[in-house]
């Protein structure tokens, strides 16, 4: 979980800023993490953003994955 923690300081350091960045970049996280995994982030998570995530952070991502993966099929 430790690679986990040093993706997101990363990831934050190098431009995730501002609150839809954030809730995008942990959609990227949470879709490839294993269940162990997301739900160990989902606990390390602040409990503000973690609120944040269940009210629209979803439904952000769902509608931001969709857009860069159109043109893939």
């Amino acid at each position: 979980m430790r690679e986990w923690s040093e993706l997101n300081k990363q990831a934050i350091g190098n431009g995730a800023s501002g609150p839809r960045a954030r809730l995008i970049l942990a959609g990227l996280v949470l879709e490839d993490a294993m269940p162990p995994e997301g739900a160990w982030f989902m606990n390390v998570m602040p409990s503000p953003r973690r609120m944040l995530w269940h009210a629209i952070g979803g439904r952000w991502y769902v509608r931001y994955s969709r857009s860069i993966r159109r043109d893939i099929r």
